[in-house]
């Protein structure tokens, strides 16, 4: 009973330091470029965690394939939810770190999503903000579109203290 009482008291200070680092890097204040532009990325931690994940899930199934004698069910079983388990946190890591990134200046916020794709949104025009706590997510509206902004990206405080002061 100690060991299972050792065992998630080191998940639990692993996952609040992970947190910690990743909450604290979102609080560095970020200043502009010389061309007036300040540029907001992921935390590294993001593409370093789906890396380790990835890997673990290439583990999982080389040993799965080679413990499996000849029951294909139980091995594609196995697969699917080392996979479901594995993957599915692990490659949105790496989407994020390599694909949102948020540019702004005084009047343009560019969001670049998860996937990849752009959008743009004037200061000027937004109407609301909303923190989702349990997806991590600042959407950012207008009349005419929204954006999702990661509340991880380093120096993302910048980008709502700029966002307050033009929305009060």
């Amino acid at each position: 009973m100690i060991e299972k009482a050792l065992f998630y008291g080191i998940i639990s200070l692993v996952v609040l330091s992970i947190l910690s680092w990743l909450n604290k890097a979102a609080k560095i204040k970020i200043y502009p470029d010389k061309t007036g532009e300040t540029t907001l990325i992921m935390n590294k931690l993001y593409l370093i965690l789906g890396i380790i994940v990835l890997m673990m899930w290439t583990v999982f199934v080389i040993f799965t394939f080679i413990s499996m004698t000849n029951d294909w069910v139980a091995f594609f079983t196995t697969f699917l939810i080392i996979s479901i388990v594995t993957l599915g946190p692990g490659i949105p890591c790496i989407l994020w770190y390599l694909n949102h990134k948020v540019t702004f200046d005084n009047d343009v916020i560019q969001v670049r999503n998860v996937y990849g794709k752009q959008q743009n949104i004037l200061f000027k025009d937004i109407v609301s903000t909303n923190m989702n706590n349990f997806s991590g997510l600042l959407k950012v509206s207008t009349q005419n579109r929204s954006v999702s902004i990661h509340q991880h990206l380093i120096g993302v405080t910048t980008l709502t203290e700029k966002i307050k002061s033009y929305t009060t």
